[in-house]
């Protein structure tokens, strides 16, 4: 079309010079179509809109629709528009067919795909290109809505029985609910006089205002928290498979977490050091313990492996931190004699210690670890862990 301009000028000077009345009409009239059609095509692209919905949070496997509605807020109508979204590879089924459609003054269209998520992480919808058009073809305008939708892929989450972990192990800390200790300085509510219960602890105070003897409840002193130390250096894992292995470590970290708070009540927290995929740096990324599950998951699906090493220090910093009594869960896809030495350390610290190798085989030099009390469990991909 860039060449219709001086072919009409051309036209118009021949058939001025010609003296040709009907030629000056014909170009008169192609220069008015060309005008319209470029005020058409330039209100039309400013006044349609383009809206995205959907779920932005799902879980491995699931199916997730996305609604995209396309309304012409102008007056006049727009005779063509093609819509063409923009999808990651591994959430789409097929590649998305561009969509060309009309829209009459104010009116709207929508229409459905649906997104597969065969694979954990932190996704970007969009953008989506349109591209509107005058009745005659003459004029297109493309334009590229800039509103990026984040998408993010849980990681599965399976049952505690399926991972072959008993639960009576130290990775569920302390089996019985009932404090060993308590802090006489944290005091967490009153309860009713039981016979048995020491004077010191009446609150004499409670008890003159509700007219019935209270006695005080103290915080346990000991703690009943999970801290999961998840290895994403992906040079502790078997060279040829280490994809596989770091996604299954990332299923049973996911795993841990949600029994340990949906099922037992427990309090869990996680560290790692990998790649964030929505800043694309290498980060150390902490969840405090707490019965706040989502947020673990949040770093589960944005996590990605990364190179060096590590993750005895990790653990030894992080796992040093805890209260006595906490439960430290190593993730790793190799027991290495610094990883060994740190389990054995936060053992001594009156912590319950225990590690999940995610490898194909088990080495001899992981197996003697268990020798000194540390419980030590072998997983591999999902067939595996219904058989342990």
């Amino acid at each position: 079309m860039r060449f219709l301009i001086p072919l009409l000028l051309i036209l118009l000077g021949l058939a001025l010079a010609l003296r040709l009345d009907f030629l000056v009409t014909i170009v008169w009239f192609l220069l008015a179509v060309y005008v319209l059609s470029r005020l058409w095509g330039r209100y039309a692209a400013t006044h349609v809109r383009l809206e995205r919905r959907l779920v932005d949070h799902a879980f491995g496997g699931e199916d997730i629709p996305v609604d995209l509605r396309l309304s012409n807020a102008g007056r006049i109508p727009i005779p063509w528009i093609t819509v063409d979204e923009s999808l990651p590879v591994e959430l789409r089924e097929a590649p998305f067919g561009a969509r060309a459609l009309s829209l009459p003054p104010r009116g709207e269209r929508s229409f459905r795909y649906m997104l597969v998520t065969r694979q954990r992480g932190y996704y970007t919808l969009g953008p989506a290109r349109l591209q509107v058009g005058d009745i005659l073809g003459i004029q297109r305008y493309e334009m590229v809505v800039p509103q990026p939708a984040p998408f993010v892929v849980y990681p599965r989450v399976l049952p505690l029985e399926r991972l072959g972990l008993p639960t009576r192990s130290a990775l569920v800390a302390l089996p019985d609910r009932t404090p060993l200790f308590e802090d006489p300085s944290r005091i967490m509510g009153v309860r009713e006089y039981r016979p048995g219960d020491s004077p010191r602890r009446i609150h004499w105070g409670a008890s003159a205002r509700s007219s019935q003897l209270l006695v005080k409840q103290y915080q346990p002193s000991i703690a009943r928290e999970l801290l999961l130390c998840l290895d994403l250096f992906s040079n502790d894992y078997p060279f040829h498979q280490w994809f596989d292995a770091i996604e299954e470590a990332v299923v049973v970290a996911s795993s841990l977490t949600s029994h340990s708070i949906v099922r037992d009540g427990l309090t869990a927290g996680l560290v790692t050091v990998a790649q964030d995929a929505v800043t694309g740096e290498v980060e150390r990324m902490v969840v405090p313990p707490g019965r706040h599950l989502i947020p673990i998951l949040e770093v589960l699906a944005r996590v990605k492996a990364t190179t060096g090493d590590g993750f005895a220090d990790l653990l030894r910093e992080h796992g040093g931190r805890l209260r006595w009594g906490s439960t430290v869960v190593a993730v790793t896809g190799e027991i290495s004699t610094e990883v060994a030495e740190t389990l054995l350390y936060l053992r001594r610290q009156g912590h319950a210690v225990a590690a999940i190798v995610v490898r194909p085989d088990l080495p001899e030099g992981t197996r003697s670890v268990a020798a000194y009390g540390v419980p030590v469990y072998q997983v591999w991909n999902d067939r595996d862990l219904a058989a342990l």
